[in-house]
């Protein structure tokens, strides 16, 4: 009879291991998954912050390029507007000292309408900066070197004439 109490009573405590057992592993699987859904809710609120993260830098960055030219950055332009003056007049030093006001304006106009230099060289964006210098590099007068001095030529002599008769120029 004691083995058989015996017997049962492994049994029942067998039973009530698998019972313990299937328990600790229920209650290890709902832990993991409310583990695993509180990673998710974390993973998700990273993604966000990244997203905002780029937003952010994407702003800053497109402010950046919205500022205006430093003063170093407006010098170049001016420097290389003139270097390009000389270089279409092929450094004539009489022809620079004659034609250069007259270029120098068509170059600044011609490069406000195509490459969005500032109504004044300080107004200029960063964003503008280098496609204002690459344009002004390889600038040529739409008229032509000679057809651009016809003009300088005759706008003095219309002022020259203005003076002799007179009229405030």
């Amino acid at each position: 009879m004691k083995n058989f109490l015996d017997k049962n009573n492994n049994n029942i405590n067998d039973n009530y291991d698998m019972q313990t057992l299937i328990n600790i592993v229920w209650q290890g699987a709902a832990t993991t998954n409310q583990v695993s859904q509180q990673l998710g809710l974390v993973v998700n609120s990273v993604n966000v912050l990244q997203s905002d993260m780029r937003g952010i830098k994407d702003d800053i960055n497109q402010l950046k390029l919205n500022e205006e030219v430093t003063t170093t950055q407006q010098e170049n332009i001016i420097e290389t507007a003139r270097r390009r003056v000389c270089e279409i007049l092929d450094f004539d030093n009489d022809e620079i000292h004659k034609y250069m006001k007259t270029f120098i304006s068509r170059l600044y106009t011609n490069a406000r309408t195509y490459t969005g230099l500032g109504s004044k060289i300080s107004r200029t964006k960063k964003g503008d900066y280098q496609r204002v210098i690459d344009f002004i590099e390889a600038w040529e007068p739409k008229e032509g070197c000679g057809g651009l001095k016809n003009i300088a030529d005759e706008r003095a002599e219309s002022r020259r004439r203005a003076k002799e008769q007179e009229y405030d120029c």
